[in-house]
């Protein structure tokens, strides 16, 4: 699968020869850090973390050197690299071709505007993240977990735990500047899928394949498109909400000619999906299937 890559590297906070310096990174005497990692490998690398590598994203945002870095996690579960974010700073693939998979992200700081961002701008496009898992600890949440910019960028495996208590739900994934973007195969707990309001057309997908949505009454939604967007499509994806009504479970216009394709189960009561302005519009498609208290 990495017979491609230029080197491979490694990272391990627990190995006792582990360093950040320059020429590190072999598997003898791996990076202590990410960070310092993607600031160090040469393109079209791989860098593997360790399992039960712990790190924290303290004063500074993270930014890759150079395109075509793979940084991938081994391990399962809690065994998983874990990041743990202290500040409001972000992750940012701000380059081409680059991944980040199978990492798990301990989310503490209060309202932060996006913990990673998949891309940069237009140019900085065909970047993924892969069976990565958000955590809300502390008894706060961010704005946006995972943000999207670029075209062509991939977000696949993604599972989100947000808190409940905290009144309006934070957005799980926001496509923000981009096209032809994917998100599929997600897991959201109290959070929920946004498209950026006021873009320009473009064309995202966000795609079900047995994804999960579990929404709770401290929220003010569930998916949110906006009408600028063509070709969004959603489904089969299952929709709970635990008790009370959730006013606009798809939120904002609809808007001509697009594609708007919707399955749904409920766990628990019979609210209807609930389309804020453009349900039946010429152009678009809104298909609901029945309620389901057994789900």
């Amino acid at each position: 699968m990495f017979g491609h890559a230029r080197r491979t590297y490694h990272v391990s906070s627990t190995h006792v020869a582990a360093s950040d310096e320059s020429g590190g990174g072999r598997l003898e005497r791996p990076f202590a850090s990410i960070r310092f990692a993607i600031g160090e490998v040469d393109a079209d690398s791989v860098v593997f973390v360790h399992p039960a590598h712990i790190e924290s994203v303290g004063a500074d945002n993270w930014d890759w050197k150079n395109s075509g870095v793979w940084v991938r996690g081994l391990g399962w579960g809690d065994r998983r690299p874990t990041l743990t974010i202290n500040a409001a700073k972000s992750i940012s693939m701000k380059k081409t071709g680059c991944v980040m998979e199978n990492l798990l992200f301990l989310c503490g700081v209060a309202d932060q505007s996006v913990v990673v961002q998949v891309g940069g701008l237009p140019a900085q496009s065909d970047n993924a993240l892969l069976n990565c898992e958000f955590r809300a600890i502390g008894g706060v949440r961010p704005t946006n977990y995972v943000q999207s910019f670029g075209d062509r960028s991939i977000v696949d495996g993604i599972k989100v735990l947000s808190d409940p208590a905290v009144a309006n739900s934070a957005i799980g994934v926001r496509h923000n500047i981009g096209d032809q973007s994917v998100l599929r195969n997600f897991y959201f707990d109290s959070c929920h899928y946004q498209v950026n309001p006021g873009l320009a057309p473009s064309e995202n997908v966000l795609g079900g394949d047995g994804s999960f949505i579990r929404a709770h009454p401290s929220q003010n939604r569930v998916i949110d498109p906006d009408s600028a967007n063509a070709g969004f499509c959603t489904g089969p994806i299952a929709i709970r909400i635990d008790g009370g009504t959730i006013a606009e479970t798809i939120k904002d216009s609809i808007g001509t000619g697009q594609d708007v394709s919707v399955w749904q189960i409920y766990h628990k009561g019979a609210q209807a999906i609930l389309v804020s302005k453009a349900d039946g519009e010429a152009g678009a498609f809104f298909n609901g299937g029945p309620p389901s208290t057994d789900a």
